[in-house]
């Protein structure tokens, strides 16, 4: 199944990037829609089991082997603790979209450092506000990875971080100040109410 913008898939952003860890080949998921996170990085068996979770959502091996690339006996090996294969990413993603949650692909981005992060969180003015902030961290932390990837800082670098953390600062200001008039609107009826005999 081919989709129109395979950077984009269920709500979350993806970016890929070539690690900075210099191992050739390797690759490292970056911002707008990930975080990267600390501590004790995941391994296969986190994948597998992810992938053992998947395969149950979308209704087993042959219903997930009815629209991925592979077969029964590769998707079984997929989540075999005692396998060396692990599921790639193409058909991580056509399991995960059948599932309709990124249940594979957020175990990937946690075996790298990363959290995924949702680009829409609901309806409404509060959940626009939330994107906003989430949308400009994440630009926030990309143009600062950027910013360092060399070890050096130059002036346009700490002009472009200058601009996304004042970004970041606008889009937190706003949210709160629309969350104190949500708050604020929601005491108005109760205080009313108690006049009431």
């Amino acid at each position: 199944m081919q989709h129109e913008n395979p950077s984009c898939f269920a709500g979350y952003r993806l970016h890929v990037a070539p690690s900075s860890e210099g191992c050739p080949g390797k690759v490292a998921l970056l911002l707008a829609g990930f975080r990267r996170i600390e501590g004790p990085a995941m391994t296969t068996h986190a994948i597998k089991t992810a992938t053992q979770a998947v395969i149950r959502a979308v209704g087993g091996v042959d219903a997930a082997a009815s629209f991925v690339r592979v077969g029964r006996s590769q998707l079984s090996d997929y989540q075999n603790r005692h396998s060396q294969s692990v599921v790639p990413v193409d058909v991580a993603l056509e399991m995960d979209r059948c599932a309709q949650e990124p249940i594979v692909l957020a175990a990937m981005a946690l075996a790298e450092g990363y959290i995924l992060t949702p680009l829409k969180v609901g309806e409404g003015d509060l959940a626009t506000d939330i994107e906003k902030v989430s949308h400009s961290f994440n630009e926030t932390i990309a143009t600062t990875l950027r910013v360092l990837a060399d070890g050096v800082v130059e002036t346009h670098e700490v002009t472009a971080m200058r601009a996304t953390l004042s970004s970041l600062h606008r889009a937190v200001g706003h949210a709160l100040h629309n969350l104190r008039a949500t708050e604020k609107a929601m005491e108005e009826p109760v205080a009313a109410l108690r006049g009431v005999s």
